[in-house]
């Protein structure tokens, strides 16, 4: 994948297909993409699909989430939102429905969970800050996997911003630290030793982020790290979804085809 996609990238940005798709969005907007292309405009407390191929839209919004934090749409029949602030997680469905109850994590016994996203199987993965620990639930919030206390596996306290499930690992990035993986029993594996500001993918055995600068990957199994310079358009964060890149400058999105 690395090797194919850095020379798109070099065609792609010295001439910008006329056919992108621009999605405008306020200063206070964060978004995510799922693997189909559709775009996921979080504001606040509510959650707004951008369908890929039209301009259809739906949106998603529950008294109970005042707060979207995190959405993880790696499923987009089952889509996991997260309100850090309130501690509760909720499942939807490609409509922006609700799957299901609204999850409390209070009443699983937490009250400082600062990360959460989805696992294999419908269910989901949720860091507790103040026993420095994951933990997995199934699809009937019962526990399946823990991995006791990470400081006391890896001697370092860690302090995660983004976290995700990839391939049956958990990939947990600490800036300070490097990237943390997990198998899907809890088990420390390894640190990778890379400098990750906050978010990023997993793609075919790539790891891949941006840096504020730069689009990196490195591969997973040998190391391997390139990058490319991107413009200096503003660009403040960029994700990648089959052929499709989603680069957002300040206020918009831009959806930009690099197949060939």
């Amino acid at each position: 994948m690395t090797k194919i996609l850095f020379p798109i990238l070099i065609i792609l940005f010295g001439a910008i297909s006329p056919k992108e798709r621009i999605v405008y969005l306020s200063a206070a907007d964060d978004f995510t993409t799922d693997h189909l292309g559709n775009i996921y405009v979080i504001k606040k407390s509510s959650l707004v699909k951008y369908t890929r191929g039209d301009s259809t839209t739906v949106s998603f919004s529950n008294i109970d989430i005042r707060d979207i934090s995190y959405v993880d749409a790696k499923d987009p029949l089952k889509i996991l939102v997260f309100d850090k602030e309130n501690q509760k997680i909720a499942f939807i469905d490609n409509s922006l429905s609700l799957r299901s109850d609204i999850i409390f994590l209070s009443d699983l016994g937490f009250e400082n969970i600062t990360n959460s996203c989805s696992s294999q199987k419908e269910g989901f993965w949720i860091y507790d800050a103040s026993e420095f620990q994951i933990s997995r639930y199934d699809s009937y919030l019962k526990p399946a996997a823990t991995s006791g206390n990470i400081v006391q596996v890896t001697g370092k306290e860690i302090h995660p911003v983004y976290m995700l499930e990839e391939n049956n690992n958990l990939y947990i990035n600490d800036p300070e630290i490097g990237l943390l993986v997990f198998d899907v029993f809890g088990t420390f594996i390894k640190t990778i030793r890379v400098n990750i500001p906050g978010k990023f993918q997993v793609r075919a055995g790539n790891l891949i982020w941006f840096d504020g600068k730069h689009l990196k990957t490195m591969n997973l199994i040998i190391g391997e790290e390139n990058f490319i310079t991107l413009p200096k358009e503003n660009i403040t964060f960029v994700r990648l979804e089959q052929d499709k890149l989603f680069i957002r400058s300040e206020n918009l999105i831009r959806e930009v085809n690099i197949s060939n």
